[in-house]
Order: structure tokens, then C-alpha cells, then sequence
């Protein structure tokens, strides 16, 4: 018995594109363009509960592809999304996902590339370009550090903290003390739990560690 054939939804406003897609779907075996829309209102007259693959422009006349996401999975929970666009920035490739994008492909991708990325997101992967793969994965990064930031500075004291910027700032032990209104020897200890919670040995790596996880500026 023969499958049945994947349903596609192309919304695209270029004509020139939608003919283009339309020749490159042809090709990928199995599948079927169920609506092809311009708009995001003639998108909307499409059966959403038919569709199993929608492939969305995010610059529309009428607005963004990616508010339509939401409605198209309300119609079908398990339809796949991929982004087909020209906005190749950081903000358009974060909120495209965020919004429950599966893949993101550039319209400057060739048309192997735009092929093999419709074949990919169907079989259940996440195709995305390069240049939108380098911004998730800065964008990765950088949450890591904060988050490791904030982990570093929730294990330290307020006491140590006021230690560190001290420290920082060339201040001795004998002169740290007298600052915070207590004694050497206490200044003494709280370095010695300063420098262990940091996996550091001295005051020169205290304060780089610091620096680096946003403790403390010079």
C-alpha cells in the first residue's frame, strides 16, 4: 500500500522563490505542496491540520512567518517548521526557534542545500545554515558564561565579595581589615575560603578569576 504523500505549505511573498521552491519540492520524493500563500492572511486559508511540513518566509507583506507558528502547531501539534529566509541576523535565527522553529535555511543557499533541508527536517533533524548555526551557538555560549557567573558568585559571601574588590584594588590583608572593621586574621581566613571556592593560590588569580566571571571590575 502506498504512503501517503507529505503535505507541504509554502508561504513565500518573492513569486520568482515560490516557483523555485515549488520545482526544488517536485524533486524530493513523496511530497505533495497542499497551499502556497504569499501573505500571511492567504496562508491562513489553508487547512492547518493537513499540513505536515510548512516552509515560512519571516518577512511577509502583512507580517512575520514565525506568529504563524504558533497557530499552525495549535492545528497540528506534531507539523514540522522550517524557516526559509533572507534575515541572516542574530535576532531573526533566535527568535525563529524560540518560536518553535525545526530548521533554518538562507534563501542564498543552493538548491541541493535547500533540498537536502527539507528532506532533513522531515526525517525528524534540524537542519540550520552556518551562518545561523554560529549565532546559536554564540548565543549558547554566552548564557553559559552567565550562568556559570552566577554560580560562581552565589557561592561567595557578601564578606568575600567585599574581600575580593579590596584585593582588586592593591589593598594588603593589614589594610583590608581595617576597611571592613575586622581583623587580619579574619581577613586571613576569609582569603583562604576565597581562594578555594575559586580554585585559585593566589591574590593575582583571585582577582583574574574575578575579573573574568564578572565578579568584580577594575
Amino acid at each position: 500500500m502506498q504512503s501517503k504523500p507529505t503535505q507541504i505549505l509554502i508561504v513565500e511573498d518573492d513569486v520568482q522563490l515560490r516557483e523555485n521552491l515549488k520545482k526544488m519540492i517536485r524533486d524530493v520524493k513523496s511530497v505533495n505542496i497542499h497551499h502556497m500563500a504569499g501573505s500571511l492572511e492567504h496562508a491562513r486559508k489553508a487547512d492547518f491540520a493537513q499540513i505536515d511540513l510548512a516552509l515560512l518566509d519571516i518577512g511577509l507583506p502583512d507580517g512575520l512567518g514565525i506568529d504563524l507558528i504558533a497557530e499552525l502547531r495549535a492545528a497540528r501539534p506534531d507539523m514540522r517548521v522550517l524557516i526559509f529566509t533572507v534575515f541572516g541576523d542574530r535576532d531573526s535565527v533566535l527568535k525563529a526557534f524560540d518560536a518553535g522553529a525545526n530548521g533554518f535555511i538562507l534563501k542564498d543557499s543552493g538548491a541541493e542545500e535547500i533540498g537536502e533541508a527539507i528532506r532533513s527536517v522531515l526525517d525528524g533533524g534540524a537542519p540550520i545554515s552556518a551562518r545561523a548555526a554560529a549565532y546559536l551557538l554564540q548565543s549558547y555560549q554566552a548564557e553559559a558564561r552567565l550562568g556559570e557567573h552566577a554560580k560562581i558568585n552565589s557561592r561567595l559571601s557578601p564578606r568575600e565579595l567585599e574581600l575580593l574588590q579590596y584585593l582588586s584594588r592593591g589593598f594588603s590583608y593589614k589594610e583590608a581589615a581595617r576597611k571592613m572593621s575586622i581583623s587580619p586574621s579574619t581577613v586571613s581566613e576569609y582569603a583562604t575560603t576565597l581562594y578555594k571556592k575559586l580554585a585559585v593560590n593566589s591574590r593575582g588569580e583571585a582577582v583574574f578569576e574575578a575579573m573574568q566571571n564578572g565578579l568584580i571590575r577594575l
